[in-house]
Order: C-alpha cells, then sequence, then structure tokens
C-alpha cells in the first residue's frame, strides 16, 4: 500500500508538471502569434504620407486594446452577448461616429472630391465609380474607384495638394 502511495505521489507530480509545461507552451504559442498579428498591422500601414496628417484614432485603438491582456479578452466575450442585443443602439452611435469623422476631414481637405478624381483619371484610365474621404493611417486622402479597360483600379489621391499616391491595380495588396 505504501507503494503505491508512492507511486500515486509520482505520478500527480508527473501529471503537474506535464499541465506546467503545456500551458507554458501554449503561453509562448499565444505570445508569438500576438507578435505576428502587430508585426503584420505594421506592414499594412501605408507606404505613402499625406501633405494633411491626422491622429490615426483606428490603429491606436487597435494597439491598446491588443496589449491589454488576456483577462480584458475574457470580459470582451462575455459582453459579446450584450452587444448583440444592443446593435441597433452600437450602429446608430457608429454612423454618427463616422459623420463626425468625416466632417472632420472634410475641413481639412484642401481639393474637391471633383478635382481628386480628375488627378486620379490623369494617372489611371477609365471611369469613376466612387470617391471617398478617408483617413488612412493618419494620411487624410481621396480613395478613388476606377473602372479600367483590364479591371478596377483603386488611387488614393492627397487631400491636400491633389498628387496621385499610390495606385493599387485590381487584386494587388501594395
Amino acid at each position: 500500500m505504501k507503494k503505491l502511495k508512492v507511486n500515486m505521489r509520482w505520478a500527480t507530480a508527473v501529471l503537474v508538471a506535464v499541465m506546467i509545461a503545456g500551458a507554458g507552451i501554449a503561453l509562448t504559442a499565444a505570445m508569438a502569434q500576438g507578435k505576428r498579428k502587430h508585426e503584420s498591422k505594421q506592414e499594412e500601414k501605408a507606404k505613402y504620407h499625406s501633405s494633411v496628417q491626422v491622429q490615426d484614432d483606428k490603429n491606436e485603438r487597435e494597439e491598446a486594446e491588443g496589449s491589454e491582456g488576456a483577462e480584458e479578452n475574457e470580459a470582451s466575450e462575455a459582453n459579446e452577448a450584450n452587444e448583440s442585443k444592443e446593435g441597433e443602439k452600437g450602429e446608430e452611435a457608429e454612423d454618427k461616429a463616422e459623420g463626425a469623422e468625416s466632417e472632420r476631414l472634410k475641413g481639412l481637405a484642401r481639393i474637391t472630391p471633383e478635382q481628386a478624381s480628375a488627378a486620379a483619371l490623369a494617372q489611371v484610365a477609365g471611369t469613376v465609380k466612387k470617391v471617398e474621404l478617408e483617413n488612412e493611417d493618419g494620411n487624410v486622402i481621396y480613395g478613388v474607384e476606377i473602372k479600367t479597360a483590364d479591371g478596377e483600379s483603386d488611387v488614393k489621391v492627397d487631400a491636400g495638394d491633389g498628387r496621385v499616391l499610390h495606385v493599387e491595380k485590381d487584386g494587388e495588396d501594395d
């Protein structure tokens, strides 16, 4: 009987050691995944700079949320059920925030959407489908979607001076 108790203690100790090692591996994997996400966000940032710069609130919120830790994630998951109930209220608030952001950007833009379209068409031949004033990584730009003979292009035009900053053709990421 004494031998059985000793074996049980050893088995328990081994099991605890395996559980601790497994938790350590899982934590390391989670940290590595978080680092990869952060690095990919850094790579996604615009490779251009407009003449009109603003604080990029969206990226700052995402970085702050990412650094809060796993405890916040559990609370966040619990709140998701409540958020779905309040979905309509949240959408209304989001629409108001987008409207306020749009008005703020309009006040900063020094060129009109028509001038942005003309600048984009001078660079890419086609028909303008859509023009939007945007805050991309702190750059105030017009995103001009152009239907071309080969597909579509998204042209980024500086909202301050009308320079074409970037052209992204259908299916490209850069």
